[in-house]
C-alpha cells in the first residue's frame, strides 16, 4: 500500500506544471546568480580568452590565414601596388628621420 502512495504522489509531482509566479521567481533567482558572479565570471571569461589566443594552435590559425591572405592579395596587380605604395612610405620616413635625428649615419652610408 505504501509503494502505491508513493506512486501516486510522484505522478502528481510530475503532472504539476509551474504557475507563472513559480516561472518569475526562477528567472529572478537566476538573474541575481548572474549579477552576483558577474565580474568574477567576467575575470575567467577574460581569462580563458587570453589562454586560448595565445595557444599555438591559434597562432597558428592565425598564421595561416594571414599567409593566404597575403599570397592572395599579393597576386593581384592591385595588392602589388599598395605593398609598394607602404614601402616606400616606410621608408621615406625612416630615411627622414636618420637624416634629421642622426647626421653621422647618412655620412656613413657608401654609395
Amino acid at each position: 500500500m505504501s509503494d502505491d502512495i508513493l506512486l501516486e504522489l510522484r505522478t502528481n509531482l510530475l503532472i504539476e506544471s509551474l504557475t507563472k509566479t513559480d516561472k518569475r521567481d526562477i528567472d529572478r533567482m537566476i538573474a541575481k546568480a548572474f549579477v552576483s558572479n558577474g565580474p568574477q565570471q567576467k575575470k575567467e571569461i577574460k581569462k580563458a580568452i587570453e589562454k586560448e589566443i595565445n595557444s599555438s594552435a591559434m597562432k597558428r590559425l592565425v598564421a595561416d590565414i594571414v599567409s593566404s591572405e597575403i599570397t592572395k592579395n599579393l597576386k593581384s596587380g592591385k595588392g602589388k601596388e599598395i605593398t609598394v605604395d607602404i614601402t616606400k612610405r616606410v621608408l621615406l620616413r625612416l630615411y627622414r628621420e636618420l637624416a634629421y635625428n642622426y647626421t653621422p649615419v647618412i655620412d656613413r652610408i657608401k654609395i
